[in-house]
């Protein structure tokens, strides 16, 4: 799938993942993969104009430093520039790569930090 024949909707997808990834270690004591997860989805769908159900002490603490860390990553495009349809798949697309990705994010996490703890 293509945004407006300009956007992957896998690289987009990706470039935000990892970038929740570096927010998790570098930023946050968040250690549970559930709320790390419900706070990406919340701040995702707040990103992009979304109504969000999620709610947790992760998102309590880091939501908003969250969402303007998503905000800055490199080559995305604006989401006031996207159709409605397109924020929607990106949101959906963002969810099932953090999915596929839990077990790994979990590691990823652990391993994350006990480097940067070094």
């Amino acid at each position: 799938m293509v945004f407006n024949k300009k956007y992957n909707l896998f690289d987009i997808s990706s470039r935000y993942c990892k970038s929740f990834y570096k927010f998790i270690i570098k930023d946050t004591r968040v250690r549970s993969s559930k709320e790390a997860m419900e706070l990406f989805s919340w701040s995702m769908k707040k990103i992009f104009g979304f109504d969000a159900t999620e709610s947790n002490k992760s998102i309590d603490k880091y939501g908003l430093e969250c969402i303007e860390f998503l905000k800055k990553v490199d080559g995305v495009p604006d989401p006031d520039k996207l159709s409605n349809e397109d924020r929607v798949r990106l949101i959906n697309v963002c969810s099932v790569y953090m999915e596929v990705t839990k077990q790994v994010s979990y590691l990823r996490i652990r391993n994350g930090r006990s480097t940067e703890e070094r």
